[in-house]
């Protein structure tokens, strides 16, 4: 870190192009097209953001809230299905954030007895887990439902104001509770982590002001990087990920443009399932009625990758028209392969100590994944007071998973 900052701030014995290459070299973060792409905005500001070099900032305080939720989402998608639970298990015990599980699709209304779905469901309930059931219109894909969903969480029944809602993955473990809480800069708005993990995206002709609103026409990757230094000036947009990203409910409803008097009006109608209802309307108006049947929710989900980061590309674009964009902003960097247990390079590590999450591997419940993944649980939940118990949960649940019926093709 000392070598770092040499690095930054000798700007007398080298230009900040020189400063930025160091970095990348020591770092090896191995996109060194993403420092060309920020140096139009500010580079060392960038740069800072990316390392961590205001790291000599005061901490505050995280607020009183009423409540932490971890939003979740799955379809009957068994990949993402089966690991729900145990997602939702870490972050309720480990990291004290409560789970808040959308489950999308009418099959998790009234599972098939002895079915995969009915374990899952099982599972959620013994451990007294928050679950919203989306029951979803036949006609619009239940995986881009469950996707875009989670930036909606904010309508889910029971959520106050002050609530603070983290969006996840199914298939992300936390590991590191500090990274989630006391290293956070709670005096901001909104927490953006992993920001500069994706190449930009391509706004539409008519710029930033109409990228909400046109999202369809919001594009993945740039791949001219010589086109111009600025972002405005050739139309790029900051790809933000999905995990995570944190902030109170009311600043989710200011973000998605969700006034709670149109919420309070639509219950006194009798509409009660408003979630639903804006999800399913905002995948039509973004891609068309025909393109939100398309099933891509089982093998054939990265069929079609426009739709598939349907949820990343309004989530950037909501956030880069944002009125307190960057100024209300955490950026919250991260280091690549550093502090990842990620599921390319499967290895649980004798220690957790400087890990932030893991990518799980896919299928996690077969008889290649699983005993790659039940180590990392066991190093997470055994240590608790109540370790052994939840552990024994855990393996009752794999156990009753396998014995159960592969309901997952059923149609929703």
């Amino acid at each position: 870190e000392e070598r770092v900052e040499i690095a930054v701030s000798s700007q007398a014995r080298s230009s900040l192009s020189d400063a930025a290459a160091q970095v990348a070299e020591l770092f090896e973060l191995g996109r060194m097209e993403m420092l060309q792409v920020y140096q139009g905005i500010d580079s060392f500001l960038f740069l800072r953001l990316r390392l961590k070099l205001n790291a000599m900032r005061p901490l505050v305080a995280p607020a009183a809230y009423r409540k932490r939720w971890a939003v979740m989402s799955t379809d009957s998608n068994a990949e993402y299905a089966f690991l729900l639970p145990l997602a939702a298990l870490v972050w309720d015990k480990v990291m004290r954030f409560q789970p808040l599980l959308l489950l999308v699709g009418s099959s998790w209304e009234q599972p098939l007895p002895e079915s995969r779905q009915q374990v899952v469901l099982e599972m959620l309930r013994k451990m007294k887990f928050r679950v919203q059931v989306i029951a979803s219109s036949s006609s619009i894909n239940t995986a881009a439902v469950a996707q875009v969903g989670r930036l909606y969480a904010c309508l889910a029944e029971g959520i106050k104001d002050d609530d603070y809602l983290l969006t996840s993955d199914a298939d992300l473990i936390p590991v590191s509770p500090t990274h989630f809480d006391s290293e956070r800069d709670w005096e901001k708005k909104l927490h953006l982590y992993n920001p500069f993990c994706c190449a930009p995206l391509l706004l539409p002709e008519q710029g930033l002001a109409a990228a909400p609103d046109k999202v369809d026409q919001v594009r993945l990757g740039a791949p001219a990087f010589s086109r111009g230094a600025g972002v405005e000036a050739d139309h790029r947009l900051l790809h933000l990920p999905i995990s995570y990203a944190g902030a109170e409910a009311h600043v989710w409803r200011e973000l998605m443009n969700l006034p709670r008097s149109e919420e309070e009006a639509l219950r006194k109608a009798g509409v009660d399932n408003i979630l639903q209802l804006a999800v399913e309307n905002r995948i039509i108006h973004d891609v068309g009625e025909d393109k939100a049947g398309r099933n891509v929710a089982s093998n054939l989900k990265h069929a079609d990758l426009e739709l598939w980061h349907l949820d990343q590309r309004l989530w950037s674009a909501k956030v880069g028209a944002w009125q307190h964009f960057p100024a209300e902003v955490e950026f919250i960097p991260r280091h690549g392969s550093r502090d990842r247990i990620d599921r390319m390079h499967w290895e649980v590590p004798d220690s957790l100590e400087g890990y932030i999450d893991a990518h799980l591997p896919q299928p996690g419940f077969d008889e290649l994944n699983w005993p790659q993944v039940r180590p990392l649980l066991e190093k997470l939940l055994r240590p608790l007071p109540d370790g052994e118990r939840l552990m024994g949960l855990v393996d009752s649940y794999h156990h009753r998973y396998m014995l159960a019926f592969d309901d997952s093709q059923v149609p929703a």
